[in-house]
């Protein structure tokens, strides 16, 4: 990741942004390719708006579980036509509800501060 000029509040709505979108696209029939691949770009972008957070944050955030943030990101990127839309789906419905939770968390308390 490279640094950015942008706040971490900045940076939380970014991501907020993208996992918010990749969820409701996810409601669709995530074997429709456009619907595989505008969630997996939200995904991709999301994570690359979490990476650029400070270290501190990012790893705070993740609890522990960046590099598998940042593989899916570069599996997204680097590897797409290995995609697996069950792992897509699985990673939107189980993992990213409850990272936009610890999101809005630590919006809140950033804004708080």
């Amino acid at each position: 990741m490279t640094p950015t000029s942008r706040t971490p509040l900045e940076l939380i709505d970014e991501a907020l942004y993208h996992f918010e979108a990749a969820q409701a696209y996810a409601q669709r029939d995530i074997t429709d390719p456009m619907t595989l691949d505008a969630i997996s770009l939200r995904l991709a972008a999301g994570i690359e708006a979490f990476g650029a957070l400070p270290p501190r944050l990012r790893d705070e955030a993740a609890q522990g579980e960046w590099h598998l943030l940042r593989g899916m990101r570069n599996r997204i990127a680097h590897g797409y036509l290995q995609v697996d839309p069950t792992i897509v789906s699985a990673t939107v419905q189980r993992d990213v509800p409850a990272l936009v939770a610890t999101l809005r968390s630590l919006h809140q308390r950033l804004s708080s501060n």
